[in-house]
């Protein structure tokens, strides 16, 4: 997959090709951080006209949430051995591609099995402190009326069973 400049990086990638050895990522979407980080390339064997031919296997972690912990081995034909890859070699979705031109990635991750997706978690409910104790007051009022109204119900029959000789009325 080929990401431009100024480009938000859609998908985890393996980092294989670019036209310098190092390329920079804004990563303000993930952490928060203004500065630039640095990513290497796995190998700097495979060239932008050869990237086309390039045929390969990366075997990966499986999709975990930890963003600074990930290994994997880039293997291939045209490659004399398998090469070690570690998180300083994959970009993250999120991030954004600054002071390179272009680079080409392999996808690792996709979806919901990228690192940004897997470390969403559900925001906290922001509640205020007035809003907590108007919240136990009312359930207090609620109790407290739910109370009365057991009580007085209770009164009401026992009143009826004693007075229904004396109004003709109450033994509908």
């Amino acid at each position: 997959m080929k990401v431009e400049k100024d480009e938000e990086i859609p998908a985890d990638l393996l980092l294989v090709s670019a036209p310098k050895d190092i390329v920079f990522v804004s990563t303000m979407n993930l952490d928060g951080e203004t500065n630039l980080k640095d990513r290497e390339l796995v190998t700097d064997t495979i060239k932008d006209n050869k990237i086309v031919r390039f045929v390969g296997k990366v075997d990966a972690d499986s999709p975990n949430p930890n963003l600074d912990v990930w290994e994997g081995r880039l293997s291939s034909q045209q490659l004399a051995k398998a090469k070690p890859c570690s998180p300083k070699n994959l970009l993250l979705r999120g991030c954004t591609l600054k002071n390179t031109p272009y680079c080409f990635g392999i996808c690792i991750y996709v979806g919901n099995q990228t690192k940004i997706m897997m470390n969403q978690k559900k925001p906290p409910a922001k509640i205020s402190n007035l809003m907590r104790l108007m919240n136990k007051l009312l359930y207090s009022v609620f109790g407290f009326q739910f109370l009365i109204i057991c009580l007085w119900a209770s009164l009401s029959l026992v009143w009826m069973q004693n007075n229904r000789d004396n109004h003709i009325y109450l033994d509908i």
